[in-house]
C-alpha cells in the first residue's frame, strides 16, 4: 500500500488545490511517504517541494482513507492545517500550477481522492 500525506488548507470557503504539468486532475498539496519518513516529514518535504509554504501549523487530521487506482491501493492521510504564508511557485511557470477551488465543487471532481475527502469535510473542527 502506498501512502500518501495531504495538506488540507482552507481560506474563505475555497481549499488550495495544485496540479503539476503531467497530472491529469487537480489535487491537495502533498505526496507519496518515502521509506524512512514519517507521514508528518512527508508533508513537510512536500509543501517545501510543491508551494514553498514552510512555516503551518497542523489543526488537525482526518481519518484515513484508501483509494484504488491503477491497480494499486492509496492510503491518504489528510492534515488540516493553517499558514499565513502565500503559496509560491517552486517549479518553472509551467511545471505547477496552484489555485483556490470552491469546496463545494471537490465532490464533482473526476478525482475520487477529492470526492472521498468531501464526504470527511465534517471531521474538520469549526474553529
Amino acid at each position: 500500500m502506498i501512502e500518501v500525506a495531504q495538506a488540507l488548507i482552507i481560506k474563505q470557503g475555497k481549499y488550495l488545490a495544485v496540479k503539476e504539468k503531467t497530472d491529469l486532475e487537480w489535487k491537495l498539496p502533498g505526496g507519496k511517504k518515502e521509506n524512512t519518513e514519517t507521514l508528518e516529514q512527508t508533508l513537510i518535504r512536500e509543501l517545501k517541494e510543491e508551494i514553498n509554504i514552510t512555516d503551518f501549523t497542523i489543526k488537525g487530521k482526518l481519518s484515513p482513507f484508501i483509494v484504488p487506482w491503477k491497480g494499486k491501493e492509496y492510503k491518504f492521510h489528510v492534515y488540516h492545517i493553517h499558514t499565513r504564508q502565500q503559496p509560491q511557485k517552486t517549479k518553472a511557470p509551467d511545471e505547477i500550477y496552484f489555485e483556490w477551488q470552491e469546496l463545494e465543487n471537490m465532490p464533482k471532481t473526476s478525482n475520487m481522492a477529492l470526492q472521498t475527502l468531501y464526504s470527511k469535510l465534517q471531521e474538520i473542527p469549526t474553529k
